[in-house]
């Protein structure tokens, strides 16, 4: 029982790390932002974040949803994301166990819920996440080999498709 909750209680952490970090995917690709080598930064005042104000869920709630430095008020969209992301891993692996499969779909879920917000908030979708996907497409034909036929399809009915619209509308009916 222990090792179980253990195991549930890391598989949420790592899913509101890689939530913490789809809110900086979500942020910065919309406005041109390195993701990787930018350090994170209050939006309001440019204060540089400390490793204590960058703890998934707690920081937040610990600040009261505000800067440390200027007590801008920070979106709530933060801990949703956060959150929704940790709980969604531990649903992902309740139901597929520790597998590959639970780890594609995992960051499946998290690029198409950064994906979303994106397109939410920009009526944009970043070609970077797609070809996230796609990777993730082929690394799951990768691990199902016999049932490579079915992949295919789903690719041509699906995203060859899209594809199609996008490039007949020049990027108008997509978005």
């Amino acid at each position: 029982m222990l090792p179980t909750i253990l195991l549930y209680l890391i598989i949420f952490l790592y899913g509101i790390i890689i939530g913490s970090f789809l809110n900086v995917v979500i942020l910065r690709l919309p406005l041109k932002e390195n993701i990787v080598t930018t350090s994170s930064h209050c939006m309001s005042c440019g204060y540089r974040l400390k490793w204590y104000d960058l703890v998934p869920l707690f920081s937040w709630l610990m600040l009261g949803g505000k800067c440390r430095q200027c007590k801008a008020k920070i979106s709530i969209q933060y801990p949703i994301i956060e959150a929704l992301n940790g709980i969604l891993y531990l649903w992902i692996f309740t139901k597929y166990g520790v597998s590959v499969d639970s780890l594609l779909y995992c960051l499946l879920f998290s690029a198409l819920l950064a994906l979303s917000v994106i397109d939410f908030r920009t009526y944009e979708i970043p070609v970077g996440i797609n070809y996230f996907i796609l990777g993730l497409g082929i690394l799951r034909v990768i691990t199902d080999l016999p049932n490579w036929k079915d992949y295919l399809i789903g690719f041509l009915a699906v995203s060859v498709f899209l594809y199609l619209i996008y490039f007949l509308s020049g990027g108008r009916a997509m978005g």
